[in-house]
């Protein structure tokens, strides 16, 4: 749970300490309902924050996830927040199941490119 925790821990910090945003792989949205109490109130207070709802999550999911299953877990858990986060971006692929590999290290420098450039370093 990786990504999740992680994106858990993102909703959670990002009104108080003003953050930039998240970028994550095979993870999903945390619910109280999934295990993560408090990810609810945590999501509702960043959706009211006018400047951190507009900050980018960009999440990769495979779709032929063993794990981490698209279909029953991952696209239901987005669809409460894709009308009213702007900057959630889901990019999807397939081919190597929940170990994605380099395409985990693809979407990084992505994000980094298009978020932080003044941080890459080629």
């Amino acid at each position: 749970q990786g990504c999740t925790a992680a994106l858990d821990v993102y909703l959670r910090e990002a009104p108080r300490l003003g953050l930039g945003g998240f970028v994550g792989s095979v993870g999903f949205f945390p619910s109280d309902e999934l295990g993560f109490p408090g990810a609810d109130a945590a999501a509702r207070e960043l959706l009211e924050d006018e400047v951190q709802r507009d900050r980018p999550v960009v999440l990769q999911s495979a779709k032929d996830d063993q794990w981490v299953p698209w279909q029953s877990l991952v696209k239901p858990s987005l669809q409460k927040f894709e009308s009213d986060l702007p900057g959630l971006v889901v990019k999807t692929v397939a081919g190597r199941g929940h170990v994605i590999g380099d395409w985990e290290s693809d979407i990084l420098f992505d994000f980094i490119r298009t978020h932080a450039a003044d941080a890459y370093l080629d």
